[in-house]
C-alpha cells in the first residue's frame, strides 16, 4: 500500500535542498581524507556565528562518521528543534538508533517513532524515510514489516530524475536480503564513509 505522503512545491524544494546539503558533505574533501575533526570544527563555528539545522546536521553526520554516536544524536535533536517542521533531522537521528554498529547506541522503539515522525512530516525523499523505517523495522525484529518497506524505498529510489537517490538502489537491495534473511542491518562505514 502507498502512503500519502503530501509531496507538494514547497516540500519538493526543501527535500532537494536536503539533498543538496548531503551532496555537498560527501563531496567535503576533509571527509575523504577522514579529517573529520576539521569538519566539526568549521561547523562548530558555523554553529556559533549562526546555528541553523543544517550546519547540526552536518556536524552531526561528522560526529556519527568518526563514530561518537552521542554528539551525533544531540546535534540531530539540535537540527530538529531548530527545524522542527523538517523530517530529515529525526530520520537521521533513527537510521542512526537502528543502525549503529554499537548496541548500547540503538534503541528500537525510539529509532521506529522517529522514522514514523519523519514519515509524516514528509519533506524527505520517500526512498530515503522508507529505507529508514525498514532498518527500524529489522531493529525490532519485524522483518517482514521491514522488507516490505524495503522494498517501498527500492521503487521510490528508481526516480530518474534524482540520481543521488537512484544510486541508493543497490544498497538497498542489499539491506532488503538482509531484513529477507531476517538480519538487522549495521552501519559498519564510520571512519570510512559518510552514512547516509
Amino acid at each position: 500500500r502507498r502512503r500519502d505522503l503530501g509531496w507538494n512545491t514547497p516540500s519538493m524544494i526543501l527535500a532537494v535542498g536536503w539533498l543538496m546539503v548531503a551532496a555537498v558533505i560527501v563531496q567535503l574533501p576533509s571527509w575523504t581524507e577522514r579529517n573529520f575533526d576539521a569538519v566539526i570544527a568549521g561547523q562548530s563555528r558555523v554553529i556559533a556565528a549562526n546555528p541553523s539545522a543544517s550546519a547540526y546536521i552536518g556536524r552531526g553526520l561528522a560526529w556519527q562518521a568518526k563514530g561518537d554516536f552521542a554528539e551525533a544524536a544531540a546535534d540531530f535533536e539540535a537540527a530538529g528543534r531548530l527545524d522542527p517542521d523538517s523530517g530529515e533531522p529525526p530520520r537521521l537521528l533513527a537510521w542512526l538508533l537502528a543502525t549503529s554498529p554499537k548496541p548500547e547506541n540503538r534503541d528500537a522503539q525510539r529509532a521506529l517513532e522517529l522514522a514514523e515522525e519523519a514519515i509524516a512530516k514528509g519533506d524527505v525523499h520517500p526512498a530515503l524515510l522508507f529505507d529508514t523505517l525498514a532498518a527500524a523495522q529489522a531493529e525490532a525484529e519485524n522483518f517482514q514489516a521491514a522488507a516490505a518497506s524495503a522494498r517501498e524505498a527500492a521503487r521510490e529510489s528508481d526516480d530518474a530524475g534524482n540520481p543521488q537517490v537512484a544510486e541508493l538502489l543497490p544498497e538497498i537491495r542489499k539491506r532488503l536480503a538482509l531484513y529477507e534473511r531476517h538480519q538487522p542491518y549495521r552501519n559498519t562505514d564510520y571512519g570510512r564513509a559518510v552514512p547516509i
